[in-house]
């Protein structure tokens, strides 16, 4: 029996930050997905076959918690994974939104 490869989408508005963890994903075994545009990421996270995803917490357009909450909705049953390279995060989220919430 043929062990399948899990499938990852990584969203992050940063191109170097997309091609090193990438890259470390799949030397890691998975099969990886990227996009710099949490629009696309919706727009194509219900067409495809994912076992997860990885999404950078600032993003243009939408924020990473908004993107992660819209792709929870959209597959509650796949792991969605928030990173940042930020030294320090929002203490808080705005309870009306799930966005970050600022000082």
């Amino acid at each position: 029996m043929i062990a399948s490869i899990a499938t990852i989408l990584y969203v992050d508005d940063k191109p170097k930050s997309r091609r090193f963890l990438g890259s470390v994903l799949i030397d890691c075994g998975f099969e990886v997905i990227t996009t710099g545009d949490p629009v696309e990421a919706i727009r194509e996270f219900g067409k495809l076959r994912l076992d997860g995803a990885l999404i950078d917490y600032r993003l243009p357009v939408i924020s990473g918690p908004d993107l992660a909450l819209k792709l929870k909705t959209l597959r509650p049953d796949i792991p969605v994974v928030m990173l940042s390279g930020a030294v320090a995060l929002p203490d808080r989220e705005d309870p009306q939104s799930g966005s970050a919430a600022t000082k």
